[in-house]
Parts: C-alpha cells; structure tokens; sequence
C-alpha cells in the first residue's frame, strides 16, 4: 500500500510539480502541444540517503529540503516559509524540475532515478547551489522504460506486459493515463510526467521487483497524440511537426540503455491505421543475464 499511495500522492501533485529535461536553445511553440526535452546524465558516487520523516515547519528562510527514495522514486520536500509563491529549479539524474511553494512555505517534487548515485541540486534562497547526494535502492533489480522527447508535440508511451497485447483490457498500459487502456498485471508503477515549462517531456514506466516475473518480455510503443487519426496541417507531409524525434531510456537490472528514434513522417488527410499511430520500437527481456 505504500507504494500505490506514495503514486497517488504523486499524481495529486502533478498539476504543480513542472517535470523536465533541460533543453539548450529551447524555442516556443503553439500551446497546444507538448514542449521539448534533451538529456545529458552523470552519475557520481555518493552514499545512501536515510529514510526522512516528514518535514518540520520552518521557523527561518533557510531551505530545509527532506528526502525519501523508494525503488528509483525519489520525494523531495523542500520547506521554505520566506519562499512562499516562489518558484523553484531542481536538477537530478539529467532532468530540469520546477515547483512553486505553496502558502504554507512547502515545495514538492517526485521524480525517478536512472543510475545507481545522483546528485540533487537546487539554488537556495541565498542564491547558492545547494546539492544532496541520493542513492537508488534496488538499482540493480530494476526494470524501467522512459520516453523522452524534445520536440513541441504531444506523444505517449506504451507498454504492453508479457502474455498482453495493443488494446487488450490487461496488460497494454498506455503511461499517460493507466485508466485509458487497462491494468497492470504485474503491479506496476506508471507515472505520467509532462511540463507546463519550456524544459522538455518525460513519460515513465517502472516495473518493482515483486512483480517481475523474471521472465518474457515487455514491448514498448510510441504513439504521435498531437497527429491523432487523420494527419492534417503541421503533423503531416512536409509540415514542420510532422517527424518528431525522441529516445527511449531502458534501465534494466543495472544496466542504462538509450535508442534515438524519430516518427516517420505519413501522408496529410489520410487515415492511420492502429499499428502506424501506436508504433512499436522494441521489446526488454525480463530474464537475467
């Protein structure tokens, strides 16, 4: 139950926690559509966080940040009571995060780890560079698929689970919304993350080691949402949205992995069939070794 609740918490923060990847020379866009992502991830040797309680209240304008770190998902509450209506920067595993605080001082962010040690860090009130160092627990029993894009459209991943199949009511988990295309069979932790900040788009699927088989695969697709069914104006032909790029991230058992992909480019007008919008990149073996 902790872990469902801690992904309910997550998802009531969404609408206030802006999650994303730096971008250098990021460019507007129409509003509409999704914004645009781009990655460079280090990992730096650091110890083991402990498990946090929750966070005192501030009696200062100093930043007071509490952590906590679950399979790769870390909680980051940074309590600033001086920092009210402020937003705030967080850097982590190669994502660019931003929050507001609330009235009541308290900045959250949830976000996930893709290598064994990362370096947070975030500029304090003072306007220095404070950094915490943060481990991922259970890093090499881990199985997790990102999709990552920098371009200004909206697009979703898919997994579908072993034994599963594209629409099938168990086991196709569309990440962007899991109540759209069925329930996890394996019990696991989907969480959508999209920005309403220039910083790029993140879409995550985490498969927790007590739900791992162990064995048989998990596929993963992309699907282009901003083209939808008949392709029209900027998404089709030669329209400058019509071939977006983007990466897929698979962490398996301790092991980083990163595919540059891009949307083939279809015809204006004409309508697509199910395996052209949901488009299949590849599949990750369960099995050790």
């Amino acid at each position: 139950m902790r872990r469902r609740r801690r992904f309910e918490r997550f998802a009531r923060r969404i609408a206030l926690v802006s999650i994303g990847l730096a971008l250098q020379g990021a460019t507007t866009g129409d509003p509409r559509l999704g914004l645009s992502a781009q990655a460079e991830i280090q990992s730096l040797p650091v110890p083991r966080l402990p498990e946090a309680h929750s966070p005192p209240a501030a009696e200062d304008c100093g930043d007071r940040p509490h952590f906590s770190e679950d399979d790769g998902m870390v909680t980051l509450d940074i309590v600033n009571p001086c920092r009210r209506g402020a937003a705030i920067d967080v850097s982590a595993d190669g994502m660019r995060l931003r929050a507001n605080f609330n009235g009541e001082g308290l900045a959250e962010f949830v976000f996930p780890l893709f290598h064994e040690r990362t370096e947070v860090a975030w500029e304090r009130a003072d306007g220095k560079l404070d950094k915490t160092p943060v481990a991922f627990s259970g890093f090499k029993d881990a199985v997790r698929i990102a999709l990552v894009w920098r371009s200004h459209v909206a697009l979703a991943l898919h997994v579908v689970e072993p034994g599963a199949e594209i629409g099938g009511v168990a086991g196709h988990i569309r990440v962007e919304s899991k109540a759209s295309k069925g329930a996890s069979t394996l019990g696991a932790d989907e969480t959508a993350m999209s920005d309403a900040e220039p910083f790029g788009s993140l879409e995550v699927y985490s498969l927790p080691p007590v739900g791992n088989p162990g064995k048989g695969l998990l596929s993963f697709f992309v699907e282009f949402v901003s083209r939808g069914d008949t392709p029209a104006g900027l998404f089709c032909g030669d329209g400058a949205f019509a071939s977006p790029d983007f990466e897929i991230w698979i962490l398996r058992y301790g092991e980083l992995q990163k595919l540059q992909r891009s949307i083939a480019p279809a015809p204006c007008g004409k309508p697509l069939s199910e395996k052209i919008r949901i488009q299949r990149i590849g599949d990750v073996s369960l099995a050790h070794g």
